[in-house]
């Protein structure tokens, strides 16, 4: 079996023994725990081989692993949690009922070293389906799934390449930016909807004071009037329809007075209007500075 604990790798060892654990409940010490609240861990005792007190100069509850021929080192029983397991292989060794002794533990550890030796490739692992008869369908084909992405990660040019370890850290970070720029954005998203809605809001207002929609927003005669009309601006000229402003007018002069909806060309020069002109547009400007939309 092999653990990791935050970046440290150890190497294989030996499962010794593993017990369940539950954990009390938050401040409710001494009491009896209620098992629909209370999470089970099982924690499994490891035979490692670690680097011991003396070399380390202080005492963890987890040593750090021992590296062969660069460090002074002991054979140990560790305990760890079972969340921290990344390899389980298939492999069986005889382990003697009293490890309390070095000389038994390190019998345990040559047959360990044995195993790796004959498997240069490491130990083979524990098949769930064929050696646990684990036969869910379900699981069967994540299992298949898995392991023909693993079979695409070895054989990628990359896997084996001396820039992955630099070029990796170097994606992963790109990842984790995207992540971060994608909740930033939806954080915007979701602070350019809070605008919109209360925009949303004023505009209902001022649709209601003109009479467009009633208070439980069912669309009246002006805003049906209002909808058909598909360019400039729908508000200012439903209100001069409705005012009767085109009524005594020419389709000449109507067309001259619409006109100043759609043209975008400016001059610095006022041109000069007849009275059968100039009237209409007061009239506009007029309708203009009146609308509360504006």
């Amino acid at each position: 079996m092999v653990i990791k604990i935050d970046e440290t790798e150890y190497d294989w060892g030996a499962v010794v023994n593993f017990k369940k654990v539950s954990e009390n409940i938050p401040g409710r010490k001494g009491a009896r725990a209620n098992p629909a609240t209370t999470s089970t861990k099982v924690q499994v005792d490891l035979l490692l081989h670690v680097i011991s007190e003396d070399a380390s100069g202080d005492k963890e509850i987890i040593p750090k692993p021992c590296l062969d021929g660069q460090q002074k080192g002991e054979v140990e029983i560790v305990s760890v949690d079972s969340t921290v397991i990344t390899h389980v292989s298939s492999v069986r060794l005889y382990c003697p009922n009293d490890l309390r002794q070095k000389d038994s533990r390190r019998g345990v550890y040559k047959s360990i070293k044995e195993v790796k030796k004959r498997f240069p490739d490491g130990p083979p692992l524990l098949n769930p389906v064929t050696d646990m008869k684990i036969t869910d369908s379900d699981f069967v084909d994540i299992v298949k799934k898995i392991e023909q992405l693993e079979k695409k990660m070895y054989e990628h040019p990359l896997h084996r390449h001396s820039i992955l370890n630099t070029e990796y850290q170097k994606y992963e970070e790109k990842v984790k930016c995207k992540e971060e720029l994608a909740v930033a954005r939806q954080k915007l998203l979701e602070a350019k909807s809070v605008l919109q809605l209360d925009e949303l809001k004023c505009r209902k207002r001022v649709l209601r004071r003109l009479g467009y929609c009633t208070n439980t927003d069912v669309i009246q005669l002006k805003g049906r009037v209002a909808c058909e009309l598909s360019s400039a601006d729908e508000l200012l000229i439903t209100e001069m329809i409705f005012n009767g402003v085109f009524g005594n007018l020419t389709p000449a002069q109507a067309c001259s007075l619409l006109s100043t909806f759609v043209c975008d060309e400016r001059s610095n020069e006022m041109p000069k209007l007849s009275e059968a002109l100039s009237g209409p547009l007061r009239q506009m400007q007029v309708s203009f500075e009146n609308c509360p939309s504006h």
